[in-house]
This record gives C-alpha cells, sequence and structure tokens, in this order.
C-alpha cells in the first residue's frame, strides 16, 4: 500500500467479506488486522479479491 486510496481499498475489500468484523488498515506498518468468523469466510476468494484490486498477501 502506498496511499490513504490503498487503505480504503482494501479496507472496503476486507469490509465486503462475508465473516469479517473489527477491520483495520496501517498505511504506516502496510498491515491489514481483521476478526473472521471461520464457519463463513473465504480466505481463497478473499485473496482473489483483494489481488483483483491490486494487492497481495505476504
Amino acid at each position: 500500500m502506498h496511499c490513504e486510496h490503498c487503505v480504503a481499498t482494501v479496507a472496503r475489500v476486507a469490509s465486503e467479506a462475508k465473516g469479517t468484523s473489527q477491520v483495520s488498515v496501517s498505511l504506516a506498518q502496510g498491515t491489514l488486522t481483521m476478526e473472521v468468523d471461520e464457519t463463513i469466510f473465504d480466505e481463497a476468494l478473499f485473496v482473489e479479491t483483494l489481488g483483483e484490486e491490486g494487492f497481495g498477501i505476504n
């Protein structure tokens, strides 16, 4: 992530994913923190959706 627009995009994608809550994105640290309900959260779909927006997960 390089700017606040990036932060907003990552936060939007994370917030819209089924089974997520407590989403927090830090530009300074380059991190995304969120709580997930593992019974409904689809990690593969989430990673794919972030990738479509131009972001990867390390």
